[in-house]
């Protein structure tokens, strides 16, 4: 996939987890990094518990 499609597909992504997710906590919404958490707290850490997240990472190699 060529880098000029990672904005497009991140966008597109983004607005899929949000709408299919609408109740879930939002941690992060920034440019290329979305992170949600549950609103069920993990009884060992006291925490939310990871949803699910979108981001744009370049893997290198």
């Amino acid at each position: 996939m060529a880098s000029a499609d990672f904005p497009a597909t991140f966008a597109a992504l983004r607005d899929l987890m949000l709408t299919a997710a609408p109740d879930q906590l939002v941690v992060t919404d920034q440019p290329g990094d979305l992170v949600l958490h549950t609103r069920t707290v993990d009884p060992r850490t006291g925490k939310p518990v990871w949803f699910g997240a979108v981001t744009v990472a370049r893997r290198s190699g």
